[in-house]
C-alpha cells in the first residue's frame, strides 16, 4: 500500500493509587504503532489498582490510517484523508471477546486500554461529542481523569497491574501511523544495604579465604569442575535461550595446578604452580535454572592438553579468527570478551582489542565475533573504533560503542521504531570511563553483517528526543548524543558532530529490561570529574531511550 505519513496524538497517563508514592515521576514517550497487534509495552502501575483508580488523557490528536484512505481519530471516527471512500464522521465497529467470557463492542481505530487479566475497554466512546456524524470530525479529544470504572471496567483489584494501550482493529498488516502516550514512570525504591555475598564464582578455591594457604579453603561455584582457572579480570554474563545456558565471559585469566589426589589447593604454593596463560580470557556456562544455593560454574576446557596425569586440561579462551578483510583479532593483554548476546538463535561476542604491542584503550576497537561452537570463534565486522591517527599524528575521534553491553529490541519497542522485527540496542561508550553513555539499535536480522538488503550501513545512532517525544536517529555515529549524561554539571552544547562535548567519565555499563516491572535498569560507575559524586549508579526508564531516572547506590 502507498505509504502514508506518520500522525501523532499526544496522551497524558497520570498514575494515582500507587504505595510507592513519592515524588514527581519524569514522564517519557510510550509510541504506540497503529501496526502492533499485541499493543505498545506493558506499563506497570505499582500499587494496588482497582477500578475506583483514575488516568487523565488530555491532548489526544491526530489520527492512525488502518489501511489507504481510511484513518480514524482516537475514538475510532473516521476522519478525513486522501483517497478516503468512507464519509467523515462514520463510525464501524467488531466484536470482542474478554477473558472473562463477555462480549465487548470496538471502534475500528480507536485507542484502547488492556489490562492485563482483566480485560479490554474503549478509552473514548464513538460519539457525538468526539465526532460522530460530524462533517469535521475533532482530532484532538480530552478526558476528566476518568476511573476505569467509567470506562467499562466491573471491580477488581490488581496489585502492580500491567497496561498496555492498543489501537483496535482485526488486521495490522497494512496499518500506517502511530499514537505518542506520554507516560509517567514509576518511581522505585530500593535498599543499598541489604547485598550480600552468596559464593564467590570463579577459582578451585575461595580467594579471600584462601590467602595463598594461610587459611582454609573455602569451596566456589566453580570448585566441583576440574579447572586451572583460579581468578581473572572483569566479566559479562548472557543468556543462551536456545541451550538453555548462562554464558559467562571473562577478562585475562590467570591459573593454578592443582595435582592429583590433592586437595582443592595444594598446602605448598610455588611459582611453577601458576599456569602462565598469556592474558587470555575464559569462558564458562552454568544452567539458567540455577538457584544462588546450588549456582554451578563450569569452565570450558579443550581436551588432551593436561600437561600431567591428574592434571585437568587447559581451559577454552576465546581466541577468534582473522576479520572477513583478514585483521587478527589480537587478545593479549587488555584485550577481552567485552559482552554477548543470543540473536535469532545464534551467540555472538563483543571483543576490545587493541592494535599490537598496544596496552592503550586510545585506539581500541569493538570486533563482533561469533560464537560458533565451544571451541570456534568466528571474527566479523567492526562495529566501532574509539579512535583513528593520522599519518601527521593527530588523533581524531572516531565511535562511542566500543565498551558495550547490548540487549535485545522487543519487537513492541522496535515497533515504536517503525520496525517490523525485534532488534539489537547497543548501549556503550568509545573511551572507557571518558565519555557518557550512547544508544544504537540495528535489525536482528542485519546484527552479524552490519548492512542492509542494498548494502548501506544499518546501525542507527540515538540523537535525542524530538518536540513530540518520538527518539532520533542518524546514521553518523559521532552525531550521537549520550542516552545518560554522567553526572553533568553545567554541561555545554554540542557544538558539532566532529567536536562533540562529553566530560562523562562511564566504565562498566550494565543493561537490562526487567518484564515484572516494565523497566529498563542500567548500571555503571563514573563521576569521576573533578568535584563530582563518584561511585556505582543505577537508573532505571520505562523505555530504552529514556528518559533515565538515575541515582548513586555506592559512593566511592
Amino acid at each position: 500500500m502507498p505509504t502514508i505519513p506518520r500522525v501523532c496524538r499526544v496522551l497524558i497517563f497520570l498514575n494515582i493509587c500507587s504505595c510507592w508514592g513519592q515524588v514527581q515521576f519524569p514522564t517519557y514517550s510510550y509510541i504506540l504503532p497503529a501496526i502492533a497487534d499485541k499493543g505498545g509495552p506493558a506499563y506497570v502501575i505499582p500499587g494496588t489498582v482497582t477500578e475506583e483508580s483514575t488516568i487523565s488523557l488530555t491532548n489526544v490528536t491526530g489520527s492512525v490510517c488502518l489501511r489507504t484512505g481510511y484513518c480514524t481519530n482516537a475514538a475510532g471516527i473516521v476522519t478525513a484523508a486522501a483517497g478516503n471512500t468512507t464519509a467523515p464522521g462514520s463510525d464501524s465497529f467488531f466484536i470482542a471477546l474478554q477473558p472473562d467470557g463477555s462480549e465487548q463492542e470496538f471502534e475500528y481505530g480507536a485507542v484502547l486500554i488492556s489490562i492485563e487479566g482483566v480485560g479490554y475497554r474503549q478509552v473514548f466512546p464513538a460519539n457525538k461529542a468526539n465526532g460522530l456524524n460530524s462533517i469535521s470530525p475533532p482530532t484532538r479529544l480530552n478526558a476528566s481523569q476518568p476511573t476505569f470504572k467509567s470506562l467499562g471496567f466491573q471491580k477488581f483489584s490488581k496489585q502492580n497491574a500491567r497496561i498496555r494501550f492498543i489501537v483496535a482493529d482485526t488486521d495490522y498488516a497494512d496499518n500506517s501511523g502511530d499514537f505518542l502516550l506520554t507516560l509517567q514512570t514509576p518511581s522505585l525504591t530500593y535498599n543499598t544495604d541489604t547485598t550480600k555475598k552468596i559464593t564467590q564464582v570463579v577459582g578451585p578455591c575461595d580467594w579471600v579465604a584462601w590467602n595463598f594457604g594461610a587459611d582454609p579453603c573455602t569451596q566456589t561455584a566453580a570448585s566441583g569442575h576440574p579447572s586451572q582457572v583460579l581468578g581473572m579480570d572483569l566479566g559479562f554474563s548472557f543468556e543462551d535461550t536456545t541451550a538453555g545456558n548462562l554464558i559467562f565471559l571473562f577478562g585475562d585469566t590467570i591459573g593454578v595446578q592443582i595435582a592429583s589426589g590433592s586437595a582443592l589447593v595444594p598446602a605448598v604454593q610455588t611459582p611453577s604452580q601458576f599456569v602462565e596463560f598469556g592474558a587470555h580470557d575464559a569462558i564458562a556456562t552454568a544452567a539458567v535454572t540455577s538457584t544462588p544455593s546450588k549456582f554451578h560454574l563450569d569452565f570450558l576446557e579443550r581436551p588432551g592438553t593436561s600437561p600431567a596425569p591428574g592434571i585437568p586440561n587447559a581451559p577454552v579462551f576465546v581466541e577468534p579468527t582473522p576479520q572477513p578483510d583478514g585483521a587478527p583479532v589480537l587478545m593479549g593483554a587488555f584485550d577481552v570478551p567485552n559482552s554477548g548476546i543470543h540473536v535469532k538463535g545464534e551467540n555472538y561476542i563483543i571483543v576490545n582489542t587493541r592494535p599490537k604491542g598496544s596496552n592503550d584503550a586510545t585506539f581500541a576497537r569493538s570486533v563482533l565475533v561469533d560464537y560458533v561452537s565451544n571451541t570456534d570463534f568466528e571474527g566479523g565486522r567492526t562495529i566501532s573504533t574509539a579512535n583513528v591517527a593520522s599519518s601527521s599524528g593527530i588523533v581524531t575521534e572516531a565511535g562511542h560503542f566500543v565498551f558495550v553491553a547490548p540487549h535485545e529490541l522487543p519487537l513492541d519497542f522496535a515497533q515504536q521504531l517503525g520496525l517490523a522485527e525485534a532488534g539489537v540496542l547497543i548501549f556503550g561508550n568509545g573511551q572507557y570511563r571518558h565519555e557518557s553513555i550512547y544508544l544504537s539499535y540495528i535489525p536482528a536480522s542485519q546484527f552479524w553483517s552490519g548492512e542492509n538488503g542494498k548494502g548501506n550501513p544499518s546501525t542507527k545512532y540515538f540523537t535525542g528526543l524530538d518536540a513530540t517525544g518520538h527518539p532520533m536517529w542518524t546514521t553518523t555515529e559521532l552525531c550521537a548524543v549520550p542516552v545518560v549524561y554522567d553526572n553533568p554539571t553545567n554541561l555545554p552544547t554540542n557544538p558539532s558532530c566532529s567536536a562533540p562535548v562529553d566530560p562523562g567519565t562511564a566504565g562498566n555499563v550494565s543493561v537490562t529490561y526487567n518484564k515484572t516491572l516494565s523497566l529498563w535498569l542500567m548500571t555503571w560507575d563514573g563521576g569521576k570529574q573533578p568535584g563530582a559524586v563518584g561511585g556505582i549508579f543505577f537508573s532505571y526508564a520505562s523505555a530504552p531511550w529514556g528518559p533515565v531516572n538515575a541515582h548513586i547506590i555506592r559512593e566511592r
